[in-house]
């Protein structure tokens, strides 16, 4: 019988391509988890090397793993592929380069379960391979609406989200924004509920010259700046931005003045209005300045 603790499944989400290398330390950090209930859905997205084999390899001693193999078919179809396959509470997020602490999948459910109305949420990550540092995000719901503006508010492998958000809200992986779905989604989400972070780290986030990242940088980078323009006028209308209303008026003058750069860094709003805003918004002296020379250089590179 299961403990109160563990009472809600938990669905691993894991899409394999070529893992073969860094599969098993994986998988090795999924079964050991001190959260038991739990399955893990391995879908090999037409792997070339041995991923299959590791796979029914461990399938063998631990039947909580799922595999579909089949031809490639690419991460975001993958991705909700697992995500229409899951039949847990929730579904957590995890890449086949990646190691999980042993408590990270407790530890989140105890997070998601003692704040129900956050829907998605991650932790903090230390890096390793080719890099070393740690990767840390704010746990407030409306700094990490604004900082989505620039950075990704959540490490896409250390997060955990109600399947509900998938099966009542209609939120999925977006094709349109590839190499930049999770910008699109976090953004998704954010729209219908709130998000947050757990600041200890529960992940070891791989960093290598075959992440997606570094190898489509600039297909990423054209994709979640078509994400993030989106994401703006969302804030935009939620916060009455141009009217200079009360709720965006309230806000902490660093929100304020990301909101500001993004819109023209993007050129987003007409100059009067990008003025207005600059003199207008209560940023003080110094980010007025600060904002008041972007401006100026925006309409010299233009």
């Amino acid at each position: 019988m299961k403990s109160a603790k563990q009472i809600h499944k938990v669905s691993v989400v894991l899409p394999i391509y070529n893992a073969q290398e860094t599969l098993e330390k994986c998988l090795n950090s999924l079964v050991i988890q001190t959260y038991v209930n739990i399955e893990i859905i391995a879908i090999n997205d037409g792997s070339q090397d041995e991923s299959l084999s590791i796979l029914e390899r461990f399938k063998e001693t631990d039947r909580r793993i799922r595999i579909v193999s089949r031809s490639n078919k690419g991460l975001v179809y993958t991705l909700n592929e697992a995500i229409s396959l899951a039949r847990g509470y929730f579904i957590v997020r995890m890449d086949a380069d990646d190691i999980a602490f042993p408590e990270r999948i407790s530890k989140q459910v105890d997070f998601m379960v003692s704040n129900p109305d956050i829907l998605a949420s991650g932790t903090a990550a230390q890096c390793f391979g080719d890099e070393e540092r740690l990767i840390s995000k704010s746990v407030s719901h409306v700094d990490l609406l604004f900082s989505s503006l620039d950075k990704t508010p959540i490490i896409h492998p250390s997060a955990i989200i109600r399947r509900s958000v998938f099966s009542d809200y209609g939120v999925i992986y977006d094709d349109k924004y590839p190499h930049a779905e999770d910008v699109k989604l976090w953004s998704d989400i954010s729209k219908v509920g709130l998000i947050g972070n757990i600041e200890e780290v529960l992940l070891m986030y791989r960093v290598s010259d075959h992440q997606v990242s570094r190898v489509y940088q600039e297909k990423q980078k054209e994709s979640a700046i078509k994400a993030r323009l989106l994401h703006f006028e969302f804030i935009c209308d939620e916060y009455e931005v141009k009217k200079l209303g009360s709720k965006f008026l309230s806000l902490d003058k660093k929100m304020k003045y990301r909101l500001i750069r993004f819109s023209i860094k993007n050129k987003a709003f007409s100059d009067s209005v990008s003025m207005r805003l600059i003199t207008c918004s209560g940023l003080g002296f110094f980010l007025s300045i600060k904002l008041f020379f972007r401006f100026l250089k925006s309409k010299t590179n233009s």
